[in-house]
């Protein structure tokens, strides 16, 4: 990929291999800096798993049946309108989504933020809290069995979701809030997967920590260079 985009920029220079910059250059890349949110505008926020080589845990069924399965990390990102990622955030598997979600918002900065879209497994009456206390449109559909907390003015966006959800259907809330902005993260990950793999190369926590960073500034460079640039014509 590297070796095609200089020959495209006719650029005469050696590239080097991608796993010997994670792994070699570890010190330098951690420093790896994301784009600044430039216009005030939305933020997805999501995460997925990436397979880590050889790693493995013990599980133990109900019955006492032991058994193992294969760890993963997972790494948490926010994605703006443009499909830049503005943050990343790696950790392991078992740590929830919720818990990350503060951490990612306050490395973008709030500053350029109007919205934060989530998908159900952002739901927490804490989120909410802290985004209206930033002045944030928080757009997280809730459970099913969500309830409405009258009392609690920090929840009154949740409130009112739950309450139009209930009123007219989980449908009718997507499209009235263009929900639909949130799939711009899903495509996200579908390109880190399909052009870096399911699988870090490197074995080492701080190396799979920068693996990650690289590709999302990678990600980021081929989305400046290819995506297309739409014009309204009168």
């Amino acid at each position: 990929m590297c070796f095609s985009i200089f020959s495209w920029l006719g650029i005469d220079l050696k590239v080097p291999e991608f796993s010997k910059l994670s792994k070699r250059m570890t010190g330098i890349l951690s420093k790896i800096k994301f784009p600044d949110k430039e216009e005030v505008g939305h933020i997805v926020i999501d995460s997925s798993g990436i397979k880590v080589y050889g790693e493995k845990e013990w599980l133990e069924t109900r019955q006492g049946k032991k058994y193992q399965r294969r760890k993963w990390r997972k790494i948490h990102i926010g994605v703006d309108e443009k499909g830049n990622i503005l943050d990343l955030k790696m950790t392991d598997h078992k740590t929830n989504d919720r818990q990350m979600t503060k951490p990612i918002i306050e490395s973008i900065g709030f500053k350029n933020i109007d919205e934060i879209l989530g998908d159900g497994g952002y739901d927490s009456l804490d989120i909410y809290s802290y985004l209206k206390e930033k002045n944030i449109l928080t757009l997280i559909p809730p459970p099913l069995n969500a309830r409405v907390h009258e009392k609690r003015d920090d929840l009154s966006q949740r409130n009112k979701t739950v309450k139009y959800i209930k009123k007219k259907g989980y449908h009718a809330w997507v499209s009235k809030n263009n929900f639909g902005r949130r799939n711009r993260v899903e495509n996200t990950f579908y390109r880190i997967k399909t052009i870096f793999g399911r699988s870090f190369m490197s074995r080492i926590w701080k190396n799979q920590n920068v693996e990650s960073k690289l590709i999302a500034n990678l990600l980021n460079k081929m989305t400046s260079l290819g995506m297309p640039k739409s014009v309204k014509l009168s």
